[in-house]
């Protein structure tokens, strides 16, 4: 049983890690459609989604040129576009209409 998690859990990793220890670079997947504001929680529309390799639950970095503006957590994707729950915005920001998306990845 454990030998199985283990291989899941390296199996899982080589999928999102290209190599160990080298440092990868997030990739640009995509731009900020809209945003939806609930009493529950606020939402990012996202224009990429299952086609372009987004998965639910993966954490995603918004930009605005070279600054993380934001984090958002993938809850909902179709092939064409997603849906994200805002996770955290820097002081001072807001997410905007346009704004790159980009998966979090591990730097080793």
């Amino acid at each position: 049983m454990a030998f199985r998690l283990i291989s899941f859990i390296l199996l899982s990793c080589s999928a999102v890690l290209p190599t160990f220890g080298a440092t990868a670079v997030a990739p640009r997947l995509g731009n900020v459609a809209a945003i939806h504001s609930s009493r529950l929680a606020d939402l990012v529309i996202i224009r990429q989604g299952y086609n372009s390799g987004l998965r639910q639950g993966m954490v995603c970095s918004v930009k605005r040129g070279r600054a993380e503006i934001a984090e958002v957590l993938l809850v909902g994707l179709r092939p064409d576009t997603s849906a994200a729950v805002i996770l955290l915005v820097s002081p001072n920001q807001s997410i905007r209409v346009d704004d790159l998306i980009a998966v979090k990845i591990l730097k080793t």
